[in-house]
C-alpha cells in the first residue's frame, strides 16, 4: 500500500500544510479566507487518508443518457486494450469489486435489451457488494448485462499481536 496512507496524520502536519498553503496564496495575490484555510486542511486531510484524494464522489460525472459512468480515477490499458483493469487498480492501492445488475433492472428489461433497459439502467442505483468503505468508480451496460464497479482502499492483513 502507498506509504502516504500508512502515514500517522497530527495537527502539527495540519499546521504544516496549512501554512504552505497560506504562503504559496499570498505569493500568488490570493486572498486567504476561513472558507479557503478549511477547504486546505479538509484536503490535506484527504490527501493523507486511505484514499490518497482518488475516487473522490465529487469527481464521478453525471451518469450519460444510457445510464453509465465511468470515474476519471479508473485506469485505462494502454492503446484502449479492454482487459480487466484489476492490476491497474491494486497498482493504485486499492480493491475492485463487480456487482451484476440483472436483478435489480429485471427480467422485462433485460429481455427488451433496447429503452426499457436503459431506462431501468439510468434508474438502477447500484449498492456496495458489503457496507464498509466502498465508493462507486463506474456503472455500464457490458456484454455479460449491466455491471458497477465499486474501489476501496486495500486491507492490509493484520498482523497478529506476537508478530506472526
Amino acid at each position: 500500500m502507498n506509504a502516504l496512507a500508512n502515514t500517522p496524520f497530527t495537527p502539527d502536519d495540519d499546521a504544516q500544510y496549512i501554512e504552505e498553503s497560506a504562503a504559496m496564496l499570498d505569493r500568488m495575490g490570493r486572498p486567504l479566507t476561513a472558507n479557503t484555510l478549511r477547504a486546505i486542511a479538509c484536503r490535506h486531510r484527504e490527501l493523507a487518508g486511505p484514499w490518497r484524494g482518488l475516487y473522490t464522489p465529487d469527481h464521478l460525472p453525471e451518469r450519460s443518457d444510457e445510464g453509465g459512468v465511468w470515474h476519471p480515477d479508473l485506469p485505462d490499458w494502454p492503446n484502449g486494450e479492454e482487459r480487466d483493469i484489476t492490476p491497474l487498480v491494486a497498482a493504485q492501492g486499492f480493491e475492485l469489486r463487480c456487482v451484476r445488475g440483472e436483478d435489480d433492472i429485471g427480467e422485462e428489461a433485460m429481455d427488451d435489451g433496447g429503452e426499457l433497459y436503459f431506462a431501468a439502467l439510468r434508474a438502477w442505483q447500484p449498492q456496495p457488494p458489503d457496507p464498509e468503505g466502498w465508493r462507486l468508480a463506474a456503472v455500464a451496460d457490458t456484454e455479460d448485462g449491466p455491471m458497477a464497479w465499486f474501489v476501496r482502499p486495500r486491507q492490509e492483513p493484520q498482523e497478529a499481536a506476537d508478530g506472526t
